[in-house]
């Protein structure tokens, strides 16, 4: 869906990347769809995929750099390259913190880095005090951002915390 690597042999990718640019600001801003659309570069399932959603981001950052959701897909696509093994935890899970940390820098306000930086904190670190805030400071700010829900769902099973993931 928004993978720049079958744009790249088009004439006039650039153009192509900004046109997606403004899609996915209109689309992940508007319920239902910004779940959809957020699915589709968070849930991959293979390191081609991931590693060309990662450098599709890095592309919007280099078109548009204070773009805080390309740094969030940034945290995402490394959170996942850790979580499957593609790359080393502790060279996966530090770009993932920075990224998540840069997009809370340019939008305080944006679940898709609050939610990240929640994953990146129990997934690597185990800190569970700071991935609990940073689940419910994300799903404060949009409470309708439901792969932050699935999130945090999932990080409260592992805690055994039952009765609160299934709310």
């Amino acid at each position: 869906f928004f993978n720049y690597r079958i744009l790249a042999p088009q004439p006039g990718y650039e153009e192509q990347v900004g046109e997606i640019l403004e899609k996915m600001r209109t689309i992940l801003r508007e319920p239902p769809e910004s779940d959809f659309a957020l699915i589709q570069y968070v849930d991959l399932i293979s390191h081609q995929d991931m590693g060309a959603n990662l450098e599709f981001f890095e592309k919007a950052i280099e078109i548009e750099p204070k773009y805080s959701l390309a740094y969030a897909g940034i945290a995402n696509a490394y959170i996942m390259l850790g979580a499957y093994c593609y790359l080393p935890a502790k060279e996966s899970y530090p770009k993932a913190l920075e990224a998540a940390g840069k997009a809370i820098e340019l939008d305080n306000s944006l679940a898709e880095a609050h939610c990240a930086l929640g994953n990146a904190f129990y997934e690597h670190n185990w800190d569970w005090e700071n991935a609990e805030k940073s689940f419910l400071l994300g799903l404060k700010s949009n409470p309708g951002y439901s792969f932050g829900h699935a999130s945090y769902a999932y990080f409260l099973l592992l805690l055994a915390r039952f009765d609160e993931a299934y709310r």
